[in-house]
């Protein structure tokens, strides 16, 4: 929220407060309580209160007016902003087997994520996004369908907010042919 916006919001319930006050002390001033007769009290009473209902009626007025003045203020606005590339792989393959990402990415606050394997290998690879309630790369469980990553090649999945969303990320490699020792990158952005 910009400054002068949030300044306007916290002037609100003082303004509110002050506009009743003087309307009430404005009505109990124009004509005491202690009318001579039971009719005039009543009188004054029912005054009393048809000055509260425009008074309360002007408040409201007066808050919608400050409050959004045509335009949603930019606490409502969620700007879905990219964080800088993170690199959970890197490794130079040589044998068959199953390989873990290097890290487990914190995606607690993410709404959106996009992978990218980068492929020297001249095999192609699976890749598995794994996904684990803490960070620890043991007792993952999958997301999503594999991927296959051409001999030499990229390949980018993602991940949105879906059914698929959990805390910690990460991705296990499987190379079924033994390849000619190369390397293997895997980046991940996270969208907040």
């Amino acid at each position: 929220m910009r400054e002068d916006e949030r300044g306007q919001s916290q002037l609100v319930p003082v303004a509110a407060g002050a506009a009743l006050g003087l309307g009430i002390f404005a009505v109990l001033n124009r004509r005491p309580a202690e009318a001579a007769a039971d009719t005039e009290k009543l009188d004054h009473l029912i005054d009393l209160i048809e000055e509260m209902a425009r008074t309360q009626e002007d408040i409201l007025h007066a808050i919608k007016d400050l409050s959004f003045n045509g335009v949603f203020p930019d606490s409502i606005k969620t700007p879905w902003i990219g964080g800088e590339p993170v690199r959970i792989y890197q490794g130079v393959i040589a044998s068959a087997g199953s390989f873990l990402s290097d890290i487990m990415l914190n995606f607690n606050r993410g709404k959106r994520l996009s992978i990218r394997a980068e492929s020297g290998l001249d095999q192609a690879v699976t890749l598995q996004m794994v996904g684990n309630f803490t960070d620890s790369k043991f007792l993952t469980t999958n997301i999503g369908l594999p991927v296959v990553c051409p001999a030499g090649g990229q390949v980018s999945l993602g991940l949105g907010t879906g059914g698929d969303w959990q805390p910690y990320i990460g991705m296990v490699i499987t190379v079924p042919v033994a390849p000619t020792p190369s390397i293997l990158t895997i980046w991940a952005v996270i969208q907040e």
